[in-house]
């Protein structure tokens, strides 16, 4: 059986394993690598980490997630499973946000890729500075038999960095 599945309406074991992990990630992880990354310490996390905020395309709420990432000149590249995480659903149209990059706020404009030359080159990017989390998310950093180095269920998003520090509602 698949994690988090449920049968006949009742949630298994693996399921709740799962809901607890998630919610150990959201309530205690996250606030403490969040606190991590914007202290003076951050070059422990921020060599693969980095804090992206934005604000939500509906309700206008601004939000504050952590994410990896690699990085190549003034382009950040981030994968995330389409299915596991909803929040990219903000940038398929190109938006604003904020990155926290090595202690610094940089603003950005993000966007979902869907090219697939694009996003292959954007995998090899990925594949090539992050090898243990693109092989958890099953990225190579060779093309698959349709130009793509990984499957359509991971969702690219490239952040082009503007020139100079600085953020949202700044």
């Amino acid at each position: 059986m698949p994690p988090g599945a449920v049968v006949a309406g009742v949630p298994t074991a693996s399921s709740r394993a799962v809901g607890l992990a998630m919610a150990v990630e959201k309530r205690v992880v996250n606030p403490l690598v969040e606190r991590l990354l914007r202290s003076r310490v951050h070059w422990l996390a921020s060599r693969a980490l980095t804090l992206l905020t934005y604000r939500g395309r509906h309700s206008g709420r601004e939000y504050t997630l952590t994410v990896a990432y690699a990085r190549r000149d003034e382009t950040v590249v981030v994968l995330t499973p389409e299915s596991a995480t909803n929040w990219w659903r903000n940038f398929r149209e190109p938006r604003a946000c904020t990155l926290q990059l090595a202690g610094r706020r940089r603003s950005a404009v993000g966007e979902v890729v869907t090219d697939p030359a694009a996003r292959a080159r954007l995998g090899a990017v990925y594949a090539g500075q992050r090898r243990l989390l693109a092989k958890l998310l099953g990225v190579n950093r060779t093309a698959s038999s349709d130009g793509a180095p990984f499957g359509h269920d991971l969702v690219v998003l490239r952040f082009s960095l503007a020139s100079g520090p600085s953020g949202i509602g700044e």
